[in-house]
């Protein structure tokens, strides 16, 4: 949940500049691709993380401040298709995301540890982190943009 309407918060999500205040330390996104000179569908994000992961995402579905789809290709192993929503609250907005992962190579193993392993990464990639910083970085401009009137 954060504490402002869905186009602030999509806006978070979505600007390649405001991207880079909150997500990992290691983590560099860059906007290769914009139809039309803007993120929209057919959009494509090239991101590094660290040293040796890279990742490339494709926007799929967008309907701003609503929902959008995303395809995340890391390493060309694990293809995630990550859907974010917003809907709007009483005191601001409340995003959900579904992500369905995609091994590009064939995992034998039961369903239950290959969520165990999905689950370890995004602790590992502090996912949780990123979104929750999101919320501090609303706030502050939130404090900045009443100091300023």
């Amino acid at each position: 949940d954060y504490p402002a309407p869905p186009p602030i918060v999509w806006d978070w999500l979505n600007d390649p500049q405001k991207r880079l205040k909150w997500e990992y330390a290691d983590r560099h996104m860059f906007p290769i691709f914009m139809p039309k000179g803007r993120t929209n569908v057919g959009a494509i994000n090239h991101c590094v993380h660290g040293k040796n992961v890279t990742m490339i995402e494709t926007v799929l579905d967008w309907r701003p401040f609503d929902y959008f789809t995303v395809t995340q290709d890391v390493l060309q192993a694990v293809i995630m298709t990550i859907t974010f929503q917003f809907l709007p609250t009483a005191t601001g907005t409340h995003m959900s995301y579904v992500c369905n992962l995609q091994p590009q190579i064939p995992l034998p193993m039961p369903a239950s540890l290959k969520l165990a392993a999905v689950k370890r990464e995004l602790r590992k990639l502090k996912v949780k982190e990123a979104y929750e910083k999101i919320s501090q970085l609303v706030i502050q401009e939130n404090q900045a943009a009443s100091r300023s009137t």
